[in-house]
């Protein structure tokens, strides 16, 4: 499978799983929890694309250089994506439940897994 398509199908799954949030928003008194997941995975899913940015261009590298550049790719993202979650954690904590922004921060992960089930069960079903 091409990589382009792989990164946007998981896109597609943490923006789906995002909708009953923002639908719950709408509808619900206590949307705590859904604005806790949904930054979460704003974070989740740009800590992704940046991820895949760096191994894509890491690839096009020679040896030397794409150590270098994965290195210092992983160490600025990690710190990128941490200093994001304790802005939200701190300035937010009245607001957001950490639980929930904790799941969100896992979505990304989250909707690897969810492809991974699927695609096993289109395979074992011989669903396409």
């Amino acid at each position: 499978m091409e990589i382009n398509k792989y990164i946007r199908r998981i896109i597609q799954i943490i923006i789906l799983t995002n909708i009953p949030l923002v639908i719950s928003i709408l509808i619900s008194y206590n949307e705590r929890f859904s604005y806790s997941y949904i930054l979460g995975s704003v974070a989740s899913a740009g800590n992704f694309i940046w991820h895949s940015y760096v191994v894509r261009n890491a690839l096009s590298m020679n040896e030397n250089a794409t150590k270098l550049r994965v290195v210092k790719g992983f160490y600025l993202r990690y710190v990128v994506f941490i200093l994001y979650a304790f802005i939200i954690a701190f300035l937010l904590r009245n607001q957001i439940d950490i639980i929930w922004f904790g799941f969100g921060l896992l979505s990304a992960q989250i909707s690897i897994y969810l492809d991974t089930v699927w695609t096993l069960i289109k395979k074992y079903l011989r669903i396409e």
